[in-house]
């Protein structure tokens, strides 16, 4: 029992590691001149392979079916597209990570971990989250800019913050903690900092889907919870302070006194009539990596 723990634990550990660097191997991630990111895949690697040996039968639910469904026409169908419309290196490296990390770790938490084992998990990325923004805090009293920490650039920074703000909110063994509002704001603060606003934008969204689905358990919450903010930006000055960490005027600067304005943005529509174009000339897609 205590070896299958320490081997449970290690392999938690090497996902959560791997997860949150998002590739087997980085150049950037170097201490010392040694890559850290080696000295983790490796372990990893082997880990997962007598993890997924030891699968004697996928049990299939529906969810899991059209999981599966998808990896498989991810895996066969970017190749047949590749051939036809080429491929780039950033594809075929964003192809073999989504194969050996995003894969087989869906497969392994779906058919071999225990409800506890992915509990576990998700506190690792929890504490993960809670290291990056350590580092981000550096970053920030350095650099006074963008986040950019082990490897990753401020839009990661920014998910790895709401992802541990929605732990903080949902996952049952933090939820137990009373002062969870003080680590919330902070790490909503820090991804701000990051000055990211796609991050922002998402969390906002599912937090609106949640209040949808449960109305009446956490209207009143809800409430409270935005009066209480209103209180604090209308009797402090804290708003102002915030404004002037890292890159949080970047998530504000369409916004002015007069209302909306357009700054910044052109590039954005150039990429989505761009986008619109791509789909009504390729609607079968054009392969991983490619634009």
């Amino acid at each position: 029992m205590q070896v299958k723990s320490i081997f449970s634990w290690t392999l938690l550990l090497c996902i959560g590691a791997i997860m949150a660097i998002g590739r087997l191997y980085d150049e950037r991630i170097e201490i010392f001149d040694i890559n850290v990111s080696f000295f983790l895949s490796v372990p990893y690697i082997i880990l997962l392979v007598l993890m997924i040996n030891s699968i004697k039968k996928l049990y299939l639910s529906k969810t899991s079916f059209f999981l599966l469904l998808f990896f498989l026409i991810i895996v066969f169908y970017t190749p047949l597209l590749w051939t036809i419309y080429g491929y780039s290196s950033y594809g075929l490296l964003k192809y073999i990570n989504f194969i050996l990390i995003v894969i087989p770790v869906s497969i392994i938490v779906m058919h071999q971990f225990s409800y506890s084992e992915v509990i576990n998990l998700l506190i690792i990325f929890f504490a993960l989250s809670c290291v990056l923004a350590f580092l981000g805090l550096f970053v920030l009293s350095d650099t006074y800019g963008s986040l950019s920490i082990l490897g990753g650039g401020p839009i990661i920074f920014a998910r790895w913050m709401i992802f541990a703000i929605l732990l903080l909110l949902f996952l049952p063994k933090l939820k137990e903690y009373k002062l969870r509002i003080i680590p919330i704001i902070l790490l909503f603060i820090l991804a701000l900092s990051a000055g990211s606003r796609g991050p922002i934008i998402a969390f906002i969204i599912c937090l609106l889907i949640f209040m949808l689905l449960n109305f009446s358990k956490v209207f009143y919450k809800g409430v409270v919870f935005s009066l209480f903010l209103v209180l604090i930006f209308t009797f402090t000055s804290i708003d102002k302070k915030v404004m002037h960490i890292g890159s949080v005027n970047r998530i504000f600067m369409n916004i002015s006194t007069h209302g909306l304005v357009k700054k910044a943005t052109g590039a954005r529509f150039d990429f989505m009539n761009i986008s619109n174009s791509l789909i009504k000339e390729h609607p079968l897609g054009v392969g991983c990596g490619n634009w």
